[in-house]
């Protein structure tokens, strides 16, 4: 909706101006966190609230609905990341009717599917990071993390989002020309997708497994073994899934990057998979250490691609600053359940 709607909508309805303006100050909030940046999210999301109910109340059969319901989504993924931020749960956190639906299929539904699954990633990380401050073991906080954790990776939802990925994605060696978008490791192996539809959820899926897999990793690392409901997920499992999914993420790039028609809209669609796909490298290499170590150079090459894809990206929208990796890292760590300190918060400058 973003790509097809927003670029020709801007500056034509004060209702979606105002969403948009939320959003991208919701964004930067949390790319460079602090008081000032903080505020003006705030301040965004009250005033494209009030446009947000003015615009239900008076919205008519007869008026176009595709403009709402954009604004709508607008407003969703603004506030999803003001709770990762804030340490809460998102307002959207709700049991919604597509979570556990017997009946979802086709991509629509699995999009819906997959927002479901999203917004409760917000209250993981609260709980991940309440958990890590826990000097007791077992700790109820820990165990309700564990219980989400499950819940997440388990998912009857999951199975509505892999079909339309088996009917959406597929596999293909990209022109000569194209392979230079490819890290070396991948063997010019690259996506190919039959809609914007099926690149969007998929790049969006694989985004939120890394998540949910870095989470999961980071409390079957640092707190006592699972309980039994999760006694089938173990580490070796969850980081085998992670890479798989930053693994298709690099996949993705020739078809974002390297298309005749490719628009930076589409393109940037695809940054926030990068960047969380960043911090399945970063753990690999810590994990590694060793230069030996038989996963240590694709770590190092994964994490030197990434960056130079991000700085690609950036281009297409005539952003010339060098993206900070130790900033990036920094950040990952936090979406993976780390802790937030004032000092990092204050230093975290991601290019924009």
């Amino acid at each position: 909706m973003w790509v097809r709607h927003i670029p020709l909508s801007i500056g034509n309805d004060a209702c979606l101006d105002s969403a948009t303006t939320y959003y991208i100050e919701s964004m930067m909030s949390f790319l460079s966190p602090s008081d000032a940046s903080q505020q003006r999210a705030c301040v965004a999301g009250s005033k494209a609230l009030r446009c947000l109910r003015e615009a239900v109340t008076y919205h008519t059969k007869d008026d176009d609905p595709s403009q709402l319901l954009l604004t709508i989504a607008l407003h969703r993924y603004a506030e999803i990341v003001e709770a990762m931020i804030q340490g809460r749960d998102s307002l959207f956190d709700t049991q919604g009717p597509y979570l556990a639906s017997p009946s979802m299929n086709g991509i629509k539904d699995a999009l819906l599917a997959l927002q479901d699954l999203y917004v409760r990633i917000a209250r993981l990380v609260r709980l991940v990071r309440a958990a890590g401050q826990c000097e007791a073991r077992p700790h109820d906080t820990t165990l309700e993390a564990f219980t989400l954790a499950e819940s997440l990776h388990a998912s009857s939802a999951e199975t509505c989002i892999l079909q339309a990925l088996a009917e959406e994605v597929t596999s293909l060696r990209p022109r000569t020309a194209h392979n230079t978008l490819l890290p070396l490791c991948l063997d010019g192996e690259a996506h190919d997708f039959r809609s914007l539809e099926g690149y969007i959820l998929a790049t969006q899926y694989w985004a939120y497994r890394i998540l949910l897999c870095g989470l999961l990793d980071h409390l079957l690392s640092n707190h006592w073994p699972p309980p039994a409901n999760l006694s089938n997920v173990t580490l070796e499992g969850i980081r085998s899934l992670q890479m798989d999914a930053a693994i298709n993420v690099a996949k993705s790039v020739p078809y974002a990057l390297g298309l005749s028609h490719a628009h930076p809209v589409r393109a940037v669609r695809l940054r926030l998979a990068l960047q969380v796909a960043y911090g399945v490298w970063c753990r690999l290499e810590r994990r590694q250490r060793s230069q030996t170590a038989p996963d240590y150079d694709l770590a190092v090459e994964m994490k030197q691609w990434t960056l130079e894809t991000l700085a690609r990206i950036d281009a297409l929208w005539g952003f010339e600053e060098d993206i900070q990796h130790d900033s990036l890292e920094r950040a990952c760590e936090a979406a993976a359940g780390g802790m937030l300190w004032q000092d990092d918060l204050m230093r975290w400058r991601d290019c924009r």
